[in-house]
């Protein structure tokens, strides 16, 4: 009886290590899981926070485009918003006391912008292709007159149509005329939209409208 007793004594120490490396073991794999928890919440909240900004840089480019279709219907001749831009009669969406700057406060270039956004159009269209006039550019806020709060800045360009016959890209013959509008948030979300507009009958409509970026 004695030497069992014993026997069983001299046993402990060694249950007692293995019971210690479980502890940790476990308590590793609840570190290790924890950490993954955190990192899974801080990536949807990155995710969440990107959409976020993506959706209002496209609602801002959407807002911009229809404040320059207003601007389209209350102008009876197209060709002088093609060919004056923001000096025509949409000098007042844009916004001329402050430098262009995005949602997160990066510095716009309008000039490089218009530019890229003409490359681009002769990449499609050749020579022939339609010009791009800036005819806005403004914080939305400021746009919509909600106030000068940090926003999406928008920039709204307007082209003659394609199909326009007289082949003049400085003067609408067809009444239809190209409309795109880009949007620069925060966080660096960049939306574009553009749409036809077309006045038919005196009315004036948006067709085709399409995401671009």
């Amino acid at each position: 009886m004695i030497r069992r007793q014993r026997v069983a004594a001299a046993g402990r120490p060694a249950e007692d290590g293995i019971a210690l490396v479980c502890a940790l073991m476990v308590t590793m794999l609840l570190s290790v899981l924890g950490g993954a928890l955190v990192l899974l919440l801080n990536t949807e909240t990155l995710i969440s926070s990107h959409h976020r900004a993506a959706q209002d840089a496209l609602y801002a480019a959407e807002a911009g485009l229809e404040r320059l279709a207003g601007a389209l219907r209350r102008t009876g001749d197209w060709s002088v918003v093609l060919a004056s831009g923001c000096a025509g009669p949409t000098s007042g969406l844009c916004d001329v006391t402050s430098p262009a700057r995005s949602g997160d406060g990066t510095l716009l270039d309008l000039v490089a912008l218009t530019a890229a956004r003409q490359s681009d159009n002769a990449a499609r269209y050749g020579s022939r292709g339609p010009v791009w006039s800036l005819c806005a550019h403004a914080p939305v806020g400021w746009l919509l007159s909600l106030g000068s709060s940090p926003s999406p800045y928008v920039v709204v360009w307007v082209a003659d149509d394609v199909d326009d016959p007289d082949g003049d890209p400085r003067r609408d013959a067809n009444g239809a005329v190209m409309v795109r509008a880009e949007a620069f948030g925060t966080e660096g979300a960049r939306r574009a939209v553009q749409v036809t507009v077309v006045r038919d009958r005196g009315e004036v409509r948006l067709m085709n409208w399409r995401l671009v970026r």
